[in-house]
């Protein structure tokens, strides 16, 4: 998930409790409203630029490609993704979530890695990022029932005896496990999250307190507010823990050792919370959602690992 600016944080400390409300506005509408357009590289990721680009070039002329485009269920959202199928028919597919602020181009090194493993992949534009219609971002919530869609669909394509993984990273990791807790389809046969926070609300509280000093209680309540308002949820319902306590399908939790966004921490409540087969990967020396990144070859044969045991 993206930063919040150093402008906004040097005004927090000033706010009275008078203005609490105005306040609650203005951060509802920074965290919530559509990623558009997309940032540039933030900061950490700068040392990777190069290899960043390669894939993302590696993405965009990759000749197969088709764009899949669905409707959410009010049909009011409109959705696409795009599909990058292997050059020889194959079985597998994965589905990968991005993170917070970016889209589905950001997450070409995922894509890159997993047609070297064989695998068909689809990168769909979450809600409130990239080309779709959605106003606001759902932090996981809406946009894991529109994976379920998305996992019908790429069962139709590869058919009944398909092998269909969800790799989300970040708030992409947070769709991947809620997604965990639905009645999946025999064909999902595992759920890969990578850096995914355990609770929206307790990461909020966690990101204010790290900076300043308000009162986060009635703060987060009224945010919570105008959100079922313009959102149609309330942000506890966006808890990892609930979801993966139902879950039936095996789980691999991969987290940045240097994690100071979302705090490594919450990778221990994940795992924890799994009821059956899982896997937990504490990348060294990796910050927020850089796992991959620090070493791709170590990453791709964590994954690979995975897959071998689940599939």
């Amino acid at each position: 998930m993206k930063k919040i600016n150093k402008s906004l944080l040097l005004k927090l400390p000033l706010i009275s409790g008078g203005s609490i409300y105005s306040l609650a506005q203005y951060l509802y509408h920074y965290a919530f409203k559509r990623a558009n357009p997309i940032p540039q590289l933030s900061a950490n990721m700068k040392p990777y630029k190069s290899q960043y680009y390669h894939y993302l070039t590696w993405l965009k002329h990759y000749s197969q490609q088709e764009l899949w485009q669905l409707k959410s269920r009010s049909s009011a959202t409109k959705l696409d993704a795009i599909w990058l199928p292997t050059s020889s028919f194959s079985s597998k597919a994965v589905i990968i979530a991005h993170g917070y602020k970016q889209n589905k181009e950001s997450m070409a090194n995922l894509a890159y890695m997993y047609h070297q493993l064989g695998f068909n992949v689809l990168l769909p534009d979450n809600r409130g990022h990239g080309a779709n219609n959605a106003p606001y971002i759902s932090f996981g919530w809406w946009d894991h029932y529109d994976y379920l869609v998305w996992l019908k669909l790429v069962q139709q394509r590869i058919g009944s005896h398909s092998q269909i993984y969800v790799h989300g990273v970040s708030m992409g990791g947070v769709i991947a496990l809620l997604l965990s807790g639905e009645k999946l389809p025999p064909t999902v046969k595992g759920i890969i999250a990578d850096c995914a926070f355990s609770s929206l609300l307790k990461e909020f509280k966690y990101l204010i307190h790290l900076k300043v000093k308000v009162p986060v209680k009635p703060l987060l309540k009224i945010i919570d507010k105008i959100n079922q308002r313009k959102n149609g949820f309330s942000l506890t319902k966006v808890n990892s823990l609930n979801q993966i306590a139902k879950s039936k399908v095996p789980i691999f939790i991969i987290h940045g050792a240097n994690d100071k966004y979302v705090p490594t921490a919450m990778a221990y409540e994940n795992y924890q919370a799994i009821p059956h087969q899982r896997k937990l990967w504490i990348a060294p020396k990796a910050a927020h959602a850089l796992a991959f990144w620090v070493n791709p070859q170590l990453y791709q044969k964590q994954v690979r690992s995975f897959i071998q045991e689940t599939i």
